[in-house]
Order: C-alpha cells, then sequence, then structure tokens
C-alpha cells in the first residue's frame, strides 16, 4: 500500500507457482514487485520468467487521472536478516553496496528529470513574457503603441486595470474607444487617465459601449492611457479566473484637423 512507509506498509503476498495469474487495477497505488532473488551458486542457472498483459479501459474515475508520467520506482528495503548484532559477511556488504549504487543511481536519474523539467519550464515562461511583452491594443489612426500594454489578453480581453503608451504621428484631440462587455456580466463604472489624470468617468453596461476620451497632443507627444474597471457584480465565465473586464474592438484616435482625403487613408498598427 506505501512502500515508502515501512511500518504502514501493508503487503498480501503470492507464491508464484506455475500458472498462477495475479490480477490487479493499475493505477497511483497500485505497488507492485518482488523480493530479490538470490539462488544458491548450484541454480544460479535458472531464472525467472514472466508474462504480463495490460487490458485498458476507455474511462476512468476522475479522482485516479494523474499526468503522464513513467514509472516510479521504490527501492527494496534491507532483507530481514540485517538486525542488530548480525556479522556481515562478504555476499552481505556485496549486497549493501549494490543496493546504495543502485539508489543513488535513481537519485542522478531524478535530479536529471527536474533540470530538464526546469529547464523547460524556463523557456516556456521566456516565451509567455516575449507574447506579453508584444501585446498589441487595436489601435487605428495615425498613433502609435510605444512598448507593451499591461493587463492585457491575449485573446482581446483586458484586465481591471490596463495601461499603455501612445504616440501621435499627427496631432489629435480624442480618442474614441469601443468596447464589448457581455450582457450576462453587467455593467460597472469606468474611469480613464490620460498622464495620470483622469480625463473620463462614466458608467457601461453589457453589450456595446463607445466612449469619448479627450486627448489633445502635438505630433510625437507621447502620453500614457491608463484604464481601470469596476463591475457591479463578480463575473468569471465558466473555466476561466482570469480578470477579464471587456473586450476592446477599436480604439481610434481623432485628428480634426486632416483633411476628408487624409481620413481615408487611416491605417491600423
Amino acid at each position: 500500500s506505501n512502500p515508502r512507509r515501512p511500518e504502514e506498509n501493508r503487503i498480501r503476498a503470492f507464491d508464484p507457482l506455475f500458472n498462477r495469474a495475479v490480477m490487479f487495477e493499475t493505477n497511483e497505488i497500485s505497488w507492485h514487485g518482488f523480493p530479490g532473488i538470490y539462488l544458491p551458486e548450484s541454480d544460479r542457472h535458472r531464472s525467472r520468467k514472466s508474462l504480463s498483459i495490460y487490458l485498458y479501459t476507455k474511462e476512468r474515475p476522475a479522482g485516479e487521472v494523474a499526468p503522464s508520467h513513467g514509472t516510479f520506482y521504490v527501492q527494496r528495503q534491507l532483507r530481514d536478516h540485517f538486525k542488530p548484532g548480525r556479522v556481515l559477511n562478504d555476499g552481505d556488504l556485496e549486497e549493501l553496496n549494490e543496493m546504495l549504487t543502485r539508489r543513488d543511481r535513481w537519485i542522478e536519474f531524478y535530479q536529471k528529470m527536474e533540470l530538464d523539467k526546469n529547464r523547460t519550464i524556463d523557456d516556456l515562461n521566456r516565451y509567455v513574457s516575449q507574447l506579453q511583452s508584444n501585446s498589441r491594443m487595436p489601435l487605428t489612426g495615425y498613433v502609435i503603441q510605444e512598448g507593451a500594454a499591461s493587463g492585457v489578453h491575449g485573446d482581446g480581453w483586458i484586465a481591471s486595470a490596463m495601461k499603455m503608451s501612445v504616440r501621435p504621428v499627427e496631432p489629435m484631440n480624442s480618442i474614441t474607444l469601443q468596447a464589448f462587455r457581455p450582457d450576462p456580466a453587467g455593467g460597472g463604472r469606468l474611469r480613464v487617465l490620460v498622464d495620470d489624470t483622469e480625463a473620463v468617468k462614466t458608467r457601461i453596461q453589457g453589450g456595446i459601449s463607445q466612449v469619448s476620451i479627450p486627448v489633445k497632443r502635438g505630433k510625437d507627444e507621447t502620453f500614457s492611457l491608463e484604464i481601470l474597471f469596476e463591475g457591479d457584480q463578480k463575473w468569471e465565465p465558466e473555466g476561466d479566473t482570469r480578470d477579464l473586464a471587456f473586450v476592446i474592438s477599436e480604439m481610434r484616435a481623432e485628428h480634426p484637423s486632416l483633411s476628408a482625403s487624409r481620413k481615408s487613408r487611416l491605417f491600423k498598427w
């Protein structure tokens, strides 16, 4: 039941008689094995022979589902004849050395496995960091996003606190924000800060909302844009525990000084 705790372990033993089969369920606690085989010199030509087969089910109880892994091995305990007062002979010493060597090799194996897994985790963390640092907001107009935006999910959702830097390519006087929040999520309070100064304080409801943000800036006058949202109710779609405020479909910079012909050539970054 638990070979790592010999004082608690419960064992069922079966003699390996010819043509005998032992059947049991394979799961995370189906420990099985056999004691060391120590044949006399005259029988060293004999060997252990067995046939193992596995039968698979389509499903299994949710509590028995575990991540994929190889076979876990527990090293054998000392044999019963190793007792206080026993004088070790050459065979005993050889057996102890073999057990220690086997144990150390398994420790080395798991140390290498941990290094390999942690190397993979580090690579994935770097990859995620690169993705996050390249999050782009749906800006349209003669404006460019400077650097990364915080509080932005890769699927278009933004969190309850989002911040980014914007650089106008042409003079501008406002940004029109198009946002969507599912009806079941309800509405909430929205604050927009420009260079840490509150520019808009309003409410939005479920569905599509449009908010105009006054931002008068000249060419290359970079500014920070921060959006803060507090919902009337806690909303978490089933199976999604992220901080989700709403989806921004467009952030359109308004340039009233541009001619109609130039406005028709607005591009998206």
